[in-house]
């Protein structure tokens, strides 16, 4: 470590020239490495259910490990980029058992996110404050958790994006062009796990260029590795970009944006009513792609400025409720962050530390413009982390200084435990949030353990060839079955879809029967109406119900309801 600055502290200073790691420093990166995963092997040990974005993945990657592309049921998916289903479909390969592929992705990424972390945070604070935010970092409850409330992706893309942020320092650092290279083949990867991600590229190869140009003698030399940042992004994100005109006639950068529009212009009800229209014979679902097809993105804002700024202060509450909920940043960090930031006077090196830190999280500003869900904030958690940690070594650094001068320094030559109070109040908050949620969903029984339950009853009992309506994906993932949507339509209906479809099952469960009411009845009455006949009924510890109907697509004589028979 470098000579310490009087006037900004022993926490900034520069980190060590030589890329050499001493050995206390490599037993010490073992150490942690070991730490995180065991961390989350213990975790997925509460993970009751699959998800449901994950049962999504685990079928695309499937699927493209079969040699058909990113589809479903025969049928591009433009609206899930496809990083998370190439590295957790390869299971497929080898098992049956597909959610062993997003485990992986759990446990090995999110375990070695302290790798990238440590080296990043050490170029940034030094390695005091490095060790002891990859230590928090190793068990931070926010992202070991995100199986409750996440896609999966969590892991994967911040490992990526952390690996961005820690090659773009090193490219300015350094001046190499292999870093330039990695860092754009990186932000590549951060946007093939999630489409937003597309943003940290532009945000970090304008921060780079002005760094790398700046006070630079030899600007062609710097243009041409910035160049070469600029390909390798393009040259690796380039095949889905092009998968996506060529399902849908125009060159995007993502799938969803213009459903996303669409969708934030909608209340739930109304939101929930278009995903579950049939078109008008009954026989399929409405395209409601067809709504976009003609439209530009620019369009629709103009048309529906609300979708874009929330329509009122709400959505900005909404967005730092959500940034500071326990799910990721818990609020009782924020004075740490405060303390981290502001404890010291910033000298220029500091300045353009920071200026990089504040850089990197301008992304997620874009989350102000949308519904947020506190899963999509996760990836900022290690900077505001970082942050945080800086803060506590403040305060731990804050109380030794006072003690010694207290005492006159007679008694101190060593650290007292005391010292370290900040640390381990911090750790005993964050793992009471640890604990708490497993222990809290199985009391009010949160997760929907009946659609495993369901799933593997009709694994064993059920045909291999038979197709099941269902409102969710968790059921027939379990069964090992194929599957069609639930229609949110009247009943009638519902059975003319599943005769065109050939679904002779069907799933009607109480967990989201309010977004299918109209179906409540099938769960209220012993006797369903023909063609339907109910083979199985099970329910959650707490009593939730769902039901299994037969659907006779064959019977003749006995009137459909509403006149939907063949």
């Amino acid at each position: 470590m470098g000579p310490e600055n009087p006037a900004v502290g022993r926490l900034d200073s520069k980190p060590p020239s030589s890329s050499a790691i001493p050995h206390k420093q490599v037993r010490f990166l073992l150490w942690i490495v070991l730490f995180s995963v065991l961390c989350r092997l213990i975790l997925l040990t509460q993970k009751e259910v699959v998800g449901t974005d994950e049962v999504i993945y685990l079928a695309l990657g499937q699927s493209l490990w079969q040699g058909q592309g990113l589809t479903l049921e025969d049928r591009p998916v433009t609206m899930c980029p496809p990083l998370l289903p190439i590295v957790a479909g390869i299971f497929s390969l080898f098992t049956e058992d597909l959610e062993k592929g997003t485990n992986f992705t759990y446990w090995f990424f999110g375990g070695l996110l302290v790798l990238p972390y440590f080296f990043f945070a050490r170029r940034i604070y030094g390695d005091k404050v490095a060790k002891l935010a990859c230590f928090f970092l190793a068990f931070y409850p926010g992202l070991l958790l995100a199986f409750y409330w996440g896609s999966m992706t969590e892991h994967l893309y911040t490992f990526v994006l952390v690996s961005a942020f820690l090659f773009c320092l090193r490219a300015v650092d350094r001046g190499s062009p292999a870093d330039f290279a990695w860092a754009g083949g990186l932000l590549a990867l951060v946007y093939l796990t999630r489409s937003e991600g597309v943003l940290f590229f532009p945000v970090l190869l304008a921060w780079t260029a002005m760094r790398t140009l700046r006070g630079t003698s030899n600007r062609r030399r710097a243009l041409a590795r910035l160049a070469v940042m600029a390909v390798c992004f393009a040259v690796v994100s380039a095949p889905y970009p092009l998968f996506l005109k060529k399902h849908s006639g125009e060159l995007s950068i993502s799938g969803k944006t213009k459903l996303i529009l669409l969708a934030g212009a909608m209340d739930l009800q109304e939101r929930e009513k278009l995903l579950g229209k049939l078109n008008e014979e009954g026989t399929d679902f409405f395209n409601y792609e067809e709504l976009v097809r003609d439209k530009t993105v620019l369009g629709m804002v103009l048309e529906n400025p609300k979708v874009l700024v929330g329509g009122s202060l709400l959505q900005f509450r909404n967005f730092f409720v959500a940034l500071f909920s326990w799910k990721v940043f818990p609020a009782f960090l924020l004075p740490f962050v405060v303390l981290g930031l502001f404890r010291r006077a910033w000298n220029r090196e500091r300045l353009r530390k920071e200026v990089f830190l504040a850089t990197v999280c301008l992304p997620f500003l874009v989350f102000l413009t949308f519904q947020i869900w506190p899963r999509y904030l996760l990836p900022i958690t290690p900077i505001l982390l970082l942050w945080a940690v800086r803060g506590v070594v403040e305060l731990e650094e804050w109380i030794e200084a006072s003690a010694r001068r207290i005492r006159e320094n007679r008694t101190l030559r060593h650290p007292r435990p005391w010292f370290f109070v900040p640390r381990v109040l911090a750790a005993i908050l964050l793992l009471a949030i640890l604990v708490a949620k497993p222990v809290k969903a199985r009391m009010l029984d949160q997760m929907p353990v009946e659609y495993r339950t369901a799933g593997l009853w009709m694994k064993e009992n059920l045909p291999p060839q038979a197709i099941i309506l269902a409102r969710k994906p968790e059921v027939a993932y379990y069964a090992q079955r194929r599957m069609r949507p639930l229609p949110n339509e009247e009943l009638p209906r519902i059975l003319r879809y599943a005769l065109a479809q050939k679904a002779e099952y069907m799933v009607v469960d109480e967990a989201f029967i309010a977004t299918r009411p109209q179906l409540a009845g099938l769960l209220a009455s012993e006797e369903p109406p023909p063609p339907l006949e109910r083979i199985y009924e099970t329910r959650s510890p707490s009593g939730r119900k769902l039901r299994v109907f037969r659907i006779d697509l064959g019977q003749s004589g006995s009137p459909w309801p509403g006149g939907a028979g063949p």
